[in-house]
């Protein structure tokens, strides 16, 4: 955190001129300046905190994670939202998130490409906090995309579960009697060929005796 001083215009006054530029003032924490006509403006110093990390700063970090995970950055994670289906539908706040997003890569671009576009005139500490916010959400796995993929990991194993309980169903297994019929099958089946043979070969000892 860093302390950034706030010039507080307290008055104006008028005093015989002295000389041009700042003079002392009758408090620590105050200072008079002269225009050069005589008008007298006296400030107070106030300290205001502030976060030590701005707008682009912030913004730099989050499209870096994006980009680490998607190879493309905060665009990446926008065309991403962009192309899953009911995600608003399934996640809290998705579209909220999306436009927040879509609103600071905007601010980002006109700062970065546009002339009179500053972080002072265009920014506020709210913006920087929610990107840094959003940057820990991603870190946590608490992000709509993060979100939507444990409901879609979820529902996949719930329609594999189902197919299976239904297919299960369907065919259900053989019996243990079955198992016994299949096996005394060659049994039987043996048994009637050895009485045949033996009945051949007794009708063939008769003929010869």
């Amino acid at each position: 955190m860093t302390f950034l001083p706030l010039l507080c215009t307290i008055r104006n006054e008028r005093k015989p001129p002295r000389r041009r530029g700042a003079v002392s003032a009758p408090c620590s924490n105050e200072i008079c300046a002269c225009d050069g006509n005589g008008s007298y403006v006296r400030f107070r110093c106030c300290l205001l905190w502030r976060f030590n990390m701005g707008f682009m700063q912030a913004y730099k970090r989050l499209d870096a994670l994006c980009r680490d995970i998607n190879g493309i950055g905060v665009t990446g994670y926008i065309e991403d939202m962009e192309h899953t289906a009911n995600g608003n539908l399934s996640v809290p706040g998705w579209n909220a998130d999306y436009q927040k997003l879509k609103y600071y890569r905007h601010i980002r671009n006109q700062i970065a490409h546009e002339v009179n576009a500053t972080e002072e005139r265009m920014c506020s500490l709210e913006d920087v906090a929610w990107i840094e916010e959003f940057h820990q959400r991603i870190l946590q796995q608490t992000d709509p995309l993060a979100i939507q993929y444990s409901i879609s990991q979820l529902r996949e194993k719930r329609e594999v579960s189902t197919k299976q309980s239904a297919k299960t169903r369907t065919h259900p297994l053989d019996p243990p009697s079955t198992y016994a019929q299949r096996d005394s099958a060659p049994s039987y089946v043996a048994g009637i060929i050895v009485g045949i043979i033996f009945f051949v070969l007794l009708f063939v000892l008769l003929l010869i005796a």
